[in-house]
């Protein structure tokens, strides 16, 4: 119950406005009891932090039978929706970087590298050349700033359109990618993109 209320009240304000007093209140427990359990506000806020990076990726698992960019679209759908969920902290985090103290940033990398490794699954690529694995980080940079501008635009911009958007940019930047690597490693990577693409226009002709 204690992180629940604090992955809503981080995600409502700003680190710095969130109140332990009242968190504790809130609880109907001594705020000296809630620092038995979180020896500081800081270890309360990663703890927290840690339980939502989890809960985000319990929750945009997709269907693996699906296609690379099936499940990418579908992925980042969900995504999405987290992300207008808990926009609050969503946005604190990943403006504020280490501002927020020691294990906010160890929380956010292993958050990133379960994304990329993820996105290797997808791809069916073994052990990804060090060029594809710089653009998929990049990628993942690319989806973080988008989500933020998604969040404070307004009008809100469609999200159907942003998220196409993204696939298609990681699948044209994987092809530039791959055109330039040793032959197993581009032969593997252009299928995917390949089976990506012919398996990706098929389903929305069918939709």
């Amino acid at each position: 119950q204690l992180i629940e209320l604090g992955i809503v009240a981080f995600s409502s304000a700003p680190f710095d406005a969130v109140s332990i007093d009242a968190l504790a209140a809130r609880a109907g427990i001594s705020k000296g009891l809630l620092y038995h359990y979180f020896a500081t506000k800081q270890a309360f806020y990663v703890a927290a932090l840690r339980e939502a990076a989890r809960q985000l990726h319990e929750e945009i698992e997709t269907d693996s039978n699906a296609s690379p960019a099936a499940q990418l679209a579908a992925g980042l759908a969900k995504y999405f929706a987290f992300v207008e969920r808990n926009g609050g902290g969503y946005m604190a985090l990943l403006r504020s970087g280490s501002a927020v103290g020691e294990g906010a940033d160890e929380v956010l990398e292993w958050s990133r590298e379960e994304v990329l490794l993820r996105l290797i699954r997808g791809l069916g690529v073994d052990a990804p050349p060090p060029v594809l694995r710089i653009v998929l980080r990049g990628w993942i940079g690319l989806v973080e700033v988008a989500c933020l501008e998604w969040l404070r635009t307004r009008p809100r911009a469609d999200e159907e359109r942003v998220i196409d958007a993204l696939v298609q940019a990681l699948l044209a930047a994987i092809t530039a990618t791959v055109t330039g690597d040793q032959p197993s490693s581009r032969a593997t990577a252009t299928h995917a993109v390949q089976r990506s693409g012919h398996r990706g226009r098929r389903e929305g002709e069918r939709s």
